[in-house]
């Protein structure tokens, strides 16, 4: 597992052929319109120890698009997912949120296309509650918002309507299932009443295929089966700008292409979904931009129209998720 502390040894690329994007590329990566990039890295980077994990990265991620970060074992990919998630504080550098906070729930309540999902029970009448969170203070301007110094208020909303996903799945051990799932509820919804609450974790559980107890502990439960938990609890409070660190790992099939369809679910009512994969099948059927890290560097931009017509891409990605020698 890639964590904060994570090397950038084992790379399939050697210095020689180690292209990065020049920063003064990476600030439109895209063709994006400024106006349209919720979540932008901007020269940043992170240390440990010393060592280097990120090197100067600097990318933007477009309000609505699906971007998968790929690269070899320890490049650093896990450590930008979090830096852009803001969960881990870069040595230096910027992330910045572009526009305010009210945006990101713009349209959930009353024109959301959500009630489309076949498996919509979770997601259908929780943006009744979105309208009390009071929209960020129009204080922001073009430069964006570093999303280190919000207020706490600010922080509080930004994480309500942003989810992470753990590759370790990151399950409280002294909580049952219920618990861990009734906390994101309580603390950004205190007032929802309890008969409620319960009904949302029960469909939160059956969205994504667990079937056993809610009352016993993660020490109980198979990795794959944590993993479940993991995704439930990210998406109960229904957020429109999703982190996931190989959140299909350790599942079986069945139970993977269930996350994914909820992905892709996801995908269509345009909310914004920045993951790690080693799974090509996946960044095929999800990925708008692939981003290739190596080495703490950003390394490619690749566009899912370019991935699809140019097979030598094809054989890059492949490379890069350990799937080609």
């Amino acid at each position: 597992m890639e964590n904060g502390g994570e090397s950038i040894t084992g790379s399939n690329l050697n210095d020689k052929d180690l292209t990065v994007v020049e920063p003064n590329k990476q600030n439109e990566p895209n063709g994006q319109n400024s106006s349209e990039t919720i979540i932008e890295l901007k020269d940043v980077s992170f240390e440990v120890q010393g060592q280097k994990i990120v090197n100067n990265i600097s990318c933007k991620f477009e309000k609505g698009k699906t971007y998968a970060l790929i690269g070899t074992s320890g490049s650093g990919k896990s450590s930008v997912l979090k830096i852009a998630a803001a969960l881990i504080l870069p040595t230096s550098g910027k992330v910045l949120y572009k526009g305010g906070l009210g945006d990101l729930c713009g349209g959930i309540s009353g024109n959301s296309d959500i009630g489309q999902h076949k498996d919509k029970g979770i997601l259908d009448s929780i943006g009744d509650f979105r309208g009390i969170v009071s929209h960020h203070h129009k204080d922001n301007d073009e430069k964006g918002i570093d999303i280190f110094k919000m207020h706490k208020k600010e922080t509080k909303e930004f994480r309500l309507h942003s989810a992470f996903v753990f590759q370790d799945s990151a399950l409280w051990a002294n909580q049952s299932i219920r618990q861990i799932l009734e906390l994101p509820i309580k603390f950004h919804f205190p007032k929802m009443p309890a008969k409620q609450r319960t009904q949302k974790i029960k469909e939160a559980a059956e969205l994504v295929g667990y079937k056993r107890s809610l009352d016993i502990r993660p020490a109980a439960l198979s990795m794959g089966e944590q993993k479940l938990i993991a995704f439930a609890r990210a998406i109960i409070n229904q957020p429109d700008l999703i982190y996931l660190d190989e959140w299909t790992e350790s599942l079986d099939d069945f139970s993977a292409n269930r996350l994914l369809n909820i992905v892709q679910g996801f995908k269509q009512q345009k909310k914004t979904i920045i993951y790690v994969s080693h799974d090509l099948e996946i960044i095929q059927k999800l990925a708008d931009y692939i981003y290739i890290i190596e080495k703490g560097s950003l390394y490619k931009i690749i566009k899912k129209e370019d991935m699809e017509t140019d097979k030598e891409l094809i054989s890059l990605i492949k490379k890069e998720l350990g799937n080609e020698i």
